[in-house]
């Protein structure tokens, strides 16, 4: 099978799955108490944009919004306390799937009825798979590696016939996620649109700039809805650089979040006394302090430095380790839930970037289960 036929089939494919998403949104009661939750990095707040929008074309506007930043049971349990707290009876996840089975169990407890949109390699749950009158979920994992969560909004957006153009929000989005590969393929970009959006191959310098400063609200929770909000209007007037043209204005604490997170991600970098080099495993361990949320762009500097090693950047709150990993080898969608199996902590994400929380007296089992996971999968290459 040719690139081009491979590329149509999984086109269909997730046509396919987008009509379930399609049906979900049809059968929303215009007076329904809509609760949307979104991962607050730029690719779930721009999802959320993108569905608020096509929400208030079809007159379905009673909504709320809720950002989370991580995953887990914590996380969890704040998004059953807002369904509780709003009342809400239809629940909309984007670029989220709760990890825990019993979740999708206890919103139904509360009446509510579920569309999750997601990318992440996760099983779907099986309270999810057996009762398909109550939750929708969409996650198109079967033909390849799925497009950022943006991008399958996006497409959403079109096919139920989107007033407005959010082609370059869908760039946006899927590079803020490093899925630019996975998805431009899959928005059928005119030569027009190339040139415009990525001349040359390369991301327009106006988009790169966006998709740069919406890391502003992972780093800082408090600034999603106020993103949302920007992204929002820049998607009515169909302005992508709306953020760009108010740097100096209303956006400008993004960009000075930004600047500091870039400041604080070279002082940790540079000379961290406590990096530790675990040679057997290939494993780099970074213990960090800081008030914003860095750890994830540290471990992406880092795995620039240490290419041939697995990143972990480890943050620590009152009970717990936090960690972000990189790797260009391992496959830590694999390593990483494994690492956690039996110890107080979860974890998971993609092969090449992850996540886990820890709690902090089964941190040194964890990195021990970790070396151990590593080691496995070199061997068997």
């Amino acid at each position: 099978m040719g690139k081009g036929e491979k590329m149509n089939k999984k086109k269909q494919y997730i046509e396919e799955e987008l009509q379930k998403a399609q049906k979900f949104i049809n059968s929303i009661e215009t007076d329904s108490n809509l609760l949307i939750i979104a991962h607050s990095d730029g690719d779930g707040i721009i999802s959320s944009a993108i569905i608020t929008k096509l929400l208030q074309e079809k007159n379905k506007e009673r909504t709320n919004h809720k950002f989370i930043q991580s995953r887990g049971k914590e996380a969890e349990e704040k998004i059953l306390k807002q369904i509780h707290k709003h009342g809400s009876n239809t629940i909309i996840l984007l670029d989220y799937t709760p990890n825990r089975e019993q979740t999708y169990g206890k919103i139904n407890q509360q009446g509510a009825k579920t569309l999750t949109i997601d990318h992440h390699p996760c099983k779907e749950p099986s309270e999810a798979k057996e009762d398909t009158e109550k939750h929708t979920y969409v996650n198109p994992q079967k033909q390849g590696t799925p497009p950022a969560a943006s991008v399958l909004c996006h497409l959403l957006y079109q096919q139920m016939n989107g007033e407005k153009n959010t082609k370059p929000w869908a760039i946006i989005g899927a590079h803020s996620d490093t899925r630019i590969k996975q998805s431009i393929p899959l928005l059928d970009l005119t030569n027009e649109e190339k040139e415009l959006y990525i001349p040359n191959g390369r991301m327009n310098r106006s988009l790169h700039e966006i998709s740069s400063v919406l890391l502003a609200p992972y780093l800082k929770k408090e600034l999603a809805p106020r993103v949302h909000k920007y992204i929002k209007e820049s998607i009515e007037k169909e302005n992508p650089v709306l953020i760009q043209e108010e740097k100096y204005g209303r956006t400008l604490e993004l960009y000075k979040i930004k600047e500091k997170a870039e400041k604080q991600k070279i002082k940790q970098t540079k000379k961290n006394p406590d990096l530790e080099v675990h040679e057997e495993a290939k494993l780099v361990t970074v213990p960090i302090e800081s008030k914003l949320r860095i750890k994830s762009e540290i471990a992406d500097q880092l795995r620039l430095k240490y290419p041939e090693y697995v990143i972990a950047v480890k943050m620590e709150n009152h009970e717990k380790c936090l960690l972000s990993l990189r790797s260009s080898r391992a496959d830590l969608s694999k390593a990483v839930p494994k690492a956690c199996e039996g110890i107080n902590g979860e974890g998971g994400g993609h092969p090449h970037a992850a996540g886990a929380a820890i709690n902090k007296q089964h941190y040194q089992e964890f990195i021990k289960n970790l070396k151990k996971e590593l080691k496995k999968q070199r061997r068997s290459k």
